[in-house]
């Protein structure tokens, strides 16, 4: 059943999330899910875990799910190649525009929602960006005047 798939952003690109990511995607998901980031990040996440991972591009309109061990890519490419563990400020601006990409999608109805991986607000206020997190990044984008973060968990 083709649905509204929810968008993973892939946070850090020298971080965990890539990491994260790709774990996600070796499961099957009832909902498409469509990783927004530097899919060569999440390339070399993958093939360091020894995940198999399949990228396709984001065609318009609502998706199919996918089966394990492939996700949907609305790359945003990173401004140079990162190395899990060393992050770099030139990145900077590239995971703020993968979060504006997300956004993006949500707030045009191409995405029902977003999950968002972490990122490291040090390197991004190195890079003289004023940033204390997504729930505020995301509150500015919208306008809300109230936002609240939601941390689940089964149980």
């Amino acid at each position: 059943m083709d649905q509204w798939p929810l968008a993973l952003t892939i946070g850090e690109p020298a971080g965990v999330g890539p990491e994260l990511v790709a774990r996600i995607a070796t499961d099957v998901w009832s909902r498409p899910l469509v990783a927004v980031g530097d899919g060569g990040s999440l390339r070399r996440a993958a093939a360091a875990q020894r995940l198999p991972l399949r990228l396709h591009a984001v065609p318009a309109g609502p998706l199919p799910a996918l089966p394990a061990g492939e996700i949907y890519l609305h790359d945003v490419p990173a401004a140079v190649p990162a190395t899990p563990g060393q992050l770099d400020v030139r990145n900077a601006p590239a995971v703020l525009a993968m979060i504006d990409a997300a956004a993006d999608g949500a707030r045009d109805g191409r995405y029902a929602g977003i999950v968002t991986a972490p990122v490291h607000k040090g390197i991004i206020n190195d890079a003289g960006i004023a940033f204390t997190g997504h729930t505020e990044f995301l509150e500015a984008y919208t306008g809300a005047e109230k936002v609240v973060m939601m941390l689940a968990t089964k149980g």
